[in-house]
């Protein structure tokens, strides 16, 4: 994931309906930090996946999953103007090649899903499934 190798992922533990535990994500971000390493970003996509599976099954798709997945979507697209903020304030404040490295990776993950949503038309309104 992001070019980093197997040992750079963490699995956050999920409810029984595979929802994440926020707190679980918060121990584990703080187990990492503890540890000395970096969190770089958190990766979940199970609303692109839950539609691509749905339309490659010929399932009908809820018309609420494709719109409610479309605004999240657009948060992370929103996202890009944070992370670009990150990057030159890790920058500038000099903190460290780790630092630099890890808001670099975020600002070019979300980065690549904006492209990917632009070039596909997934935040059109007039996209349905």
């Amino acid at each position: 994931l992001l070019g980093l190798g197997a040992d750079a992922v963490v699995r956050v533990p999920t409810d029984a309906r595979h929802r994440l535990d926020p707190a679980a994500l918060a121990r584990v971000a703080d187990d990492a930090r503890a540890a000395g390493d970096v969190v770089a970003a958190v990766v979940a996509t199970v609303g692109w996946v839950f539609l691509i599976g749905a339309v490659m099954s010929l399932q009908p798709v809820p018309q609420e999953a494709a719109r409610v997945t479309q605004v999240l979507q657009g948060i992370g697209v929103l996202g890009l103007v944070p992370a670009a903020a990150q990057v030159v304030s890790a920058v500038r404040g000099r903190r460290g090649w780790r630092r630099v490295l890890g808001a670099l990776l975020v600002l070019l993950a979300l980065g690549a899903l904006a492209w990917l949503a632009v070039e596909l038309r997934l935040l059109a309104p007039s996209v349905s499934y």
